[in-house]
């Protein structure tokens, strides 16, 4: 586990994106839609998802810069092209199977029922993957202390540990899923009439999140 300057453990600093971002997009399309009644568009999605890229991305440095220790800048660097260039064909060949695998449902139902069935169901399936956002959380802040535990042995305290971060878990994403229960025909509108179909999907999806 890399320890910082003052001693303690840094934040992980590359898995703020998976935190902060969503968090920011959320944040925006609420207010686009309950403060300033905008009608939630295609532009305005993408404006909102750029603008959680750039905070997280500014958090991110502001935080590796906090934890990056004072010898590393009078490092003089040492490249390995040819190891690097292999490990990256590997990562980016994973990172094309998940996105393929990560898009299949949408490209099957794309092709047995067309467009107007894919929007609501994509727009179920990704506000149901709000659920995952407790998992995500309870995750990056648990894993170096898992990996202390785990470095020191101490069985107990790592089983006690993960029970724990179960049950955290699943109270946020059970709490994430009663009020998609409540909220979600009104979320959904959000984007349109026709996507209120979707109401009954979105209840499947974070159901799953919740066995998940």
């Amino acid at each position: 586990m890399s320890i910082s300057a003052n001693g303690r453990p840094p934040f992980r600093a590359d898995h703020i994106g998976s935190l902060l971002r969503p968090a920011v997009l959320a944040g925006l399309v609420l207010v686009f839609a309950l403060v300033l009644h905008r009608r939630l568009s295609a532009p305005l999605a993408m404006v909102a998802s750029g603008l959680g890229a750039l905070v997280a991305l500014g958090a991110s440095e502001w935080l590796l810069a906090r934890a990056w220790p004072a010898q590393v800048g009078r490092a003089r660097p040492r490249y390995e092209a040819r190891a690097w260039l292999g490990l990256g064909l590997q990562l980016f060949l994973l990172a094309a199977l998940g996105l393929l695998l990560n898009a299949v449902d949408v490209l099957i139902l794309g092709g047995l029922g067309g467009a107007s069935e894919v929007g609501p169901y994509y727009a179920a399936v990704r506000l149901g993957g709000v659920a995952a956002y407790g998992l995500n959380a309870v995750n990056v802040i648990l894993a170096p202390m898992i990996a202390e535990r785990y470095a020191a042995n101490d069985r107990a305290g790592l089983a006690a540990l993960v029970h724990r971060a179960a049950w955290l878990t699943f109270g946020i994403t059970g709490g994430a899923a009663l009020a998609a229960a409540l909220l979600g025909r009104r979320l959904l509108g959000l984007f349109g009439p026709c996507f209120e179909a979707a109401y009954v999907p979105l209840l499947v999806v974070v159901a799953g999140q919740c066995i998940n």
